[in-house]
């Protein structure tokens, strides 16, 4: 029978309230199943859309009520394993730090923070590199790397005109209309 090489994605976005998220994950089981199944390399979550870390973290906000290191554990059994672990961090939303730092969020021309041009009514706000949000992002960044991961994945990164105060300060400063 031919082994083969597979790889995984793991895609969950937790809303507050799971108040026993991870209670009986096992990431050494985990971590076997996936060897089990000829896993070769996994996309975990470090960091997901509603703005929750799955790890101790000192710069973000991590899930309320998780007890262990997700992401640290899954790495460290797969390492184990010789299977690789890319931590997942969605870059351009981030539910808490919107409500924490509204003036981080990207506005559209006619002032509004919600853009539905992009097929349908959602929460979310995306947010703008160009405010205090990117050095959040790269300190997110460094963090995940730090627990060991093989490499990132940075989801949501849609650059489209901005129109926040700090865009528009920029713009006229350098003569744009």
């Amino acid at each position: 029978m031919k082994n083969y090489s597979r790889a995984m994605h793991f895609d969950f976005h937790t809303m507050p309230g799971v108040d026993n998220i991870c209670e009986n994950f096992d990431a050494e089981k985990f971590a076997q199943q996936m060897a089990d199944a000829n896993v070769g390399y996994i996309n975990f979550f470090a960091r997901c859309n509603i703005g929750f870390s799955y790890y101790p973290t000192r710069v973000g906000t991590q899930y309320p009520g998780l007890k262990i290191n997700m992401l640290g554990d899954v790495v460290r059994e797969c390492h184990k394993r010789g299977i690789g672990v890319t931590g997942y961090i969605n870059a351009g939303l981030h539910h808490e730090m919107s409500i924490l730092h509204p003036e981080w969020l990207q506005m559209t021309r006619d002032g509004k923070i919600y853009n539905f041009s992009d097929g349908g009514p959602s929460f979310f706000r995306n947010m703008c590199y160009n405010t205090p949000y990117r050095d959040h992002l790269l300190a997110e960044v460094k963090e995940v790397l730090e627990l060991g991961v093989d490499g990132l994945f940075l989801d949501c990164m849609k650059l489209r005109p901005c129109y926040c105060s700090r865009c528009m300060r920029d713009m006229i400063s350098l003569g744009i209309d």
